[in-house]
């Protein structure tokens, strides 16, 4: 809404390509689901993590990077995220029912599942604390760095503590 008159746009306008933008990204994240099943029973959980971590990523490096908040990239940029989205939730999903004991699993999704809108809270406070302190960009690329980090670390633990079965 702040940058709508430098590019044309009354506020509403603005408004209402951000809400579209949004949309978008679920749209993309419901429309991956069905296939999301099968693929990550054919090339494992944690794979599937990774790469919608390497796919948030670049997500975040782009609307980050894209100087137009109106611009097609930001178009790729929700996609991308919006995939990631699905990826990283049904594989996260299948990987606690898998490695749960059966009698804590309720507890392990529960856990798990409180643990997002926290995660949520916590970044847009950050988030928003560097758009006031250093810029709108800069909530994307901490997002786009903390995305990464995460990748990083799951790498490496799948690779160094549970290879095979039980982390795949």
């Amino acid at each position: 809404v702040e940058s709508a008159k430098q590019y044309g746009l009354t506020p509403l306008q603005a408004t209402a390509l951000g809400g579209t933008a949004l949309g978008f990204q679920m749209m993309v994240a419901v429309s991956c689901n069905p296939v999301l099943g099968y693929i990550i029973d054919r090339f494992g959980r944690a794979p599937m993590i990774i790469l919608g971590l390497s796919l948030s990523t670049v997500g975040f490096i782009i609307l980050g990077s894209v100087g137009n908040p109106f611009s097609k990239l930001v178009w790729l940029a929700v996609a991308l995220i919006g995939a990631s989205q699905a990826s990283v939730t049904i594989s996260s999903n299948a990987l606690c029912a898998d490695a749960a004991p059966k009698p804590l699993l309720g507890t392990v999704m529960g856990g798990k599942n409180t643990m997002a809108p926290i995660g949520t809270i916590i970044f847009l406070q950050v988030g928003g604390l560097l758009f006031d302190t250093v810029g709108p960009m800069s909530a994307f690329f901490m997002k786009a760095l903390v995305n990464f980090l995460v990748f990083a670390w799951v790498v490496a633990v799948r690779k160094k503590v549970v290879m095979g079965e039980e982390f795949t």
